[in-house]
């Protein structure tokens, strides 16, 4: 008689172990978690002199040429001072947490950012919890249900915001106006019934 062998079950393979967060971080030599004072200080001079030069030269020029050549170097300018206060507000910068703050308001002021607002949302929330639907509203994709069920509109936009030429309007809209902007902070405390929620919310609009 024919003896049947019965196959392998597939918890005999052995698995993967699975990458994590954690693996990444692991990878990272300390020297990169060092702190530099004198470093910090650079580069935030450096920033604040390529911001004034376009910034000055456009409040005394009214040719078009030149508003067209200064205007996207204003715009870097700006985004260099961001970058710089994102890092700040992330405590990166210097070892003194007054200091980080402090110098995170200053460059974030610029692109019209509330570091209090910016904490919240971006240090707390999306790093706290990234990419998880219904926490990280930096991260939030469409479903397929809710692209199938939205209009032709509204259907083109995200494919436009979730280009990679459109995620600054994605982030201008949905990040920044609703959620970030000092305008969107007013509405937020307003509309937030009273409780630790809009405790924390009136905090944010008065600093």
């Amino acid at each position: 008689m024919d003896t049947l062998i019965a196959a392998p079950e597939v918890t005999d393979v052995p698995r993967r172990p699975m990458e994590s967060l954690n693996n990444v971080r692991s990878a990272i030599p300390e020297s990169c978690y060092r702190r530099s004072s004198p470093r910090a200080i650079l580069a935030l001079v450096q920033a604040a002199v390529l911001y004034a030069i376009p910034m000055a030269a456009l409040a005394m020029t009214d040719t078009w040429w030149a508003l067209l050549l200064l205007w996207p170097l204003a715009g870097l300018a700006v985004a260099g001072l961001f970058v710089l206060g994102h890092d700040a507000s992330h405590g990166a910068l210097f070892e003194s947490r007054r200091v980080n703050r402090a110098v995170a308001r200053l460059c974030m002021a610029p692109s019209a950012h509330v570091e209090a607002s910016w904490d919240l949302g971006h240090n707390r929330v999306h790093h706290g919890y990234t990419t998880r639907r219904e926490f990280d509203f930096v991260w939030h994709p469409t479903t397929v249900e809710e692209y199938n069920a939205s209009g032709l509109f509204a259907r083109i936009r995200h494919r436009l915001e979730w280009s990679w030429f459109g995620s600054g309007a994605y982030f201008l809209r949905v990040v920044w106006w609703k959620k970030m902007s000092p305008a969107a902070i007013e509405l937020g405390v307003e509309a937030t019934p009273a409780g630790p929620a809009r405790d924390l919310l009136v905090d944010v609009a008065s600093t």
